[in-house]
């Protein structure tokens, strides 16, 4: 399924083992980018220091 394959990709794209919460993070962002509903938007927030922006960063270098 094309959701699994992008999660597997930004696993694969990061430089350390994520949380569980990135885990999460990284399996909505594949159900969301396999999503055919482009009404939809993904907002990711979140404490200073949990990841966002080296997630978002693997998404980029995954794309």
């Amino acid at each position: 399924m094309l959701r699994n394959f992008i999660s597997e990709r930004l696993l694969e794209n990061l430089d350390f083992q994520p949380t569980l919460g990135q885990e999460d993070l990284i399996r909505e962002l594949g159900h969301f980018l396999a999503s055919e509903d482009t009404s939809e938007i993904m907002l990711v927030k979140g404490y200073a220091g949990t990841g966002k922006t080296t997630l978002v960063k693997s998404l980029v270098k995954t794309l």
